[in-house]
């Protein structure tokens, strides 16, 4: 298990991660919890909680904020490290999609000395071998998308608006 973080800090896609993630809070291995979505992190979570209760309200959940891709997800990131100082993070997302997740949070954190700690989720979908080539294909896209925002200070996908 990992040691205990400022923030979990879950990108979701698939609903195994939101659930690892309220799993790492209940067992007390962060002071805060967000899910990377439009939707309130308590909206989210609150299936999960049931099944895995957070002890004494130990944990602060946090809205992220906008994301509709995992470039977004680490920008909505970025900014709740930056409005509450945050030292730590566990990242929570698939193992076929963490290099691609961990490497956009890394660059959008690249002067900061703020530690990353990956937990990933490995699912049994049986479509495994279309995921990872699916995941190297967007690997690329989102370095793009992440120079795209570094060049014109604009969310990628509102160019497409």
């Amino acid at each position: 298990m990992p040691a205990k973080a400022d923030l979990i800090a879950v990108f979701p896609g698939k609903q195994e991660r939101i659930e690892a993630g309220v799993k790492l809070a209940a067992a007390g291995h962060g002071l805060h919890l967000a899910v990377a979505s439009h939707v309130p992190t308590e909206k989210i979570i609150e299936p999960y909680l049931k099944k895995y209760p957070i002890p004494g309200n130990t944990i602060k959940t946090l809205t992220a904020g906008l994301s509709r891709d995992t470039f977004e997800d680490a920008l909505v990131t970025l900014q709740l490290v930056k409005k509450h100082n945050f030292k730590s993070i566990i990242l929570v997302t698939s193992d076929y999609h963490m290099t691609r997740a961990f490497t956009l949070l890394r660059l959008m954190l690249w002067n900061s000395k703020v530690q990353i700690t990956r937990w990933a989720v490995t699912g049994n979908s049986e479509a495994r071998y279309l995921e990872v080539l699916s995941e190297m294909v967007k690997f690329w896209g989102s370095l793009c998308e992440l120079i795209l925002f570094k060049v014109s200070g604009r969310l990628p996908l509102d160019f497409v608006k």
